[in-house]
């Protein structure tokens, strides 16, 4: 991680995963409420202590309702890890 990758991963972030996981990663976005199972708290240790290739995966190969992100880039999916 360096500042670049912080700054695609949080401008990624804002974009595509902020509207259900919410700005601080709570799960509190404005579309959570019309989901289910409602979006995890990525703020978590329980999410915070996985590792980077454990997030990775799950980021790019989704879980209902979250959709598999294996679209974009590589680089932009493990900035979006490095940022959370």
């Amino acid at each position: 991680a360096n500042a670049a990758s912080l700054a695609r991963g949080k401008t990624f972030y804002v974009k595509e995963c902020a509207a259900c996981h919410g700005t601080s990663g709570k799960g509190d976005g404005p579309q959570a409420a019309t989901l289910t199972p409602k979006p995890r708290d990525v703020s978590v240790p329980e999410i915070q202590k996985q590792s980077d290739g454990s997030l990775f995966w799950k980021f790019t190969t989704g879980k209902a309702p979250m959709p598999a992100y294996d679209k974009f880039p590589e680089e932009d999916r493990w900035s979006v890890i490095n940022y959370m």
